[in-house]
């Protein structure tokens, strides 16, 4: 386990250091250029539920999984949130972690959550590190998506935990971006910072990614900027007021929303959670000893409302 955190922190390190179906069904294909947007019709229907897929990017086969809710109509363009697991990871224990399948039922979205490559599971979200360009992947792999459902372009999310929520972060600050939100939760954040909403969670008893930025045993002796200071230069790039309005939303989670922002009020925010650690709030179950998760939010819930206010 040590090795594992170690590693992860190695290559958020490199990140940081200069920001101070109920049906199963298995298909593999080669990823083709960029389509035109996505065409709605008969040839774009799909069944609920949830499927195995693999897509060749890169030559390296890689898997995710697609979730369609009941209400996928191939007539009527539905919005897309990918979800991208922690380090040592998958897609699966995401998907059960998060229970973003349930809620998209509900709400009326597809998800999809792949997986990354080595071993154990990871994501290179810094260009020219690692031998695989995930960045890549994620673009063939929305271009699959495109070709084959009925889905909104302009309604495309992305959202991660801890390593996940770096990729997220990454695929921000591509130009042109292909997603236009992003939800980090238990985040290390990118040196960049991109023209698109963003919603954040932390506890302050982080002991992988210390909210107040200091080095930890658990955190190898790496020492990372401060979650604040982090939150604080995206909402600075999309012009939001310095000092956010700060709200109390349950009785030890603290809500920084910052207004003003040239993409709306409201379009950074941050909830920290005091206690909480390396862990989705409202998850359906801790994952290994990170410390406490908090149930008086939903991260989820959250994440979908804020989306859904900014697509």
């Amino acid at each position: 386990m040590r090795r594992m955190i170690l590693l992860l922190l190695g290559a958020a390190l490199a990140l940081l250091v200069a920001c101070g179906g109920d049906s199963k069904d298995e298909s593999t294909i080669d990823a083709t250029p960029t389509p035109e947007a996505s065409a709605c019709g008969p040839d774009r229907a799909h069944a609920a539920g949830e499927f195995d897929q693999t897509i060749t990017s890169g030559g390296i086969e890689r898997q995710y999984i697609l979730h369609v809710p009941p209400g996928y109509d191939a007539s009527e363009a539905m919005p897309v949130v990918l979800l991208f697991h922690g380090f040592a990871l998958n897609g699966r224990i995401m998907l059960d972690y998060t229970e973003l399948g349930d809620l998209a039922d509900r709400e009326g979205f597809l998800v999809v959550s792949p997986t990354g490559t080595g071993d154990p599971h990871f994501w290179n979200t810094l260009e020219g590190t690692g031998d695989v360009d995930d960045v890549l992947f994620v673009n063939d792999l929305l271009d699959k998506l495109n070709g084959e459902l009925c889905i909104d372009q302009e309604r495309t999310f992305a959202t991660g935990y801890s390593n996940g929520g770096g990729m997220s972060a990454r695929l921000a600050c591509e130009e042109p971006p292909r997603v236009h939100a992003v939800g980090l939760v238990a985040s290390v954040y990118p040196d960049c910072a991109g023209n698109v909403p963003v919603i954040a969670f932390h506890g302050t008893a982080d002991p992988l990614v210390a909210f107040e930025g200091r080095a930890t045993p658990e955190s190898g002796g790496f020492a990372f900027p401060p979650i604040r200071e982090s939150v604080a230069s995206l909402a600075a790039a999309v012009g939001c007021a310095t000092e956010p309005e700060v709200t109390q939303p349950g009785p030890h989670v603290e809500l920084s929303t910052y207004n003003g922002c040239d993409l709306g009020d409201g379009a950074v925010q941050l909830y920290v959670v005091d206690g909480g650690g390396h862990t989705w709030p409202g998850g359906a179950a801790n994952i290994g000893d990170q410390a406490a998760t908090t149930h008086e939010i939903d991260a989820s819930e959250l994440i979908w409302q804020f989306f859904a206010a900014f697509d």
